[in-house]
């Protein structure tokens, strides 16, 4: 049986595997966009604040290379009919055992 546990450390004993400093490229390999995800290194550096609503934030060095290479423009917004979630959503039922058998 795997569980997210499981298959989070063989992803990471693959991961593990290359040396972050010879590579050239990097990725998230649990982001939703697949391998519009893999971008080069150099975007991220040693990241850079921004100010973010009411707070800072840290972000990648170059977010806007990294932003423009994962949604295109997105400094706009898609039409309505197209702005949907593209997370994964979870109904809780308070009422029914989630035990598997």
């Amino acid at each position: 049986l795997y569980t997210p546990q499981k298959i989070h450390k063989k992803i990471d004993a693959i991961v593990e595997r290359f040396d972050y400093d010879k590579c050239d490229l990097v990725r998230n390999y649990f982001g939703a966009w697949g391998e519009k995800e893999m971008v080069p290194k150099e975007y991220f550096g040693k990241g850079c604040v921004l100010p973010f609503e009411k707070i800072s934030v840290v972000a990648p060095l170059n977010y806007d290379k990294y932003l423009k290479s994962l949604y295109g423009n997105y400094m706009m917004p898609p039409p309505k009919e197209k702005q949907i979630s593209h997370h994964e959503k979870l109904v809780i039922d308070l009422n029914n055992s989630y035990i598997l058998h």
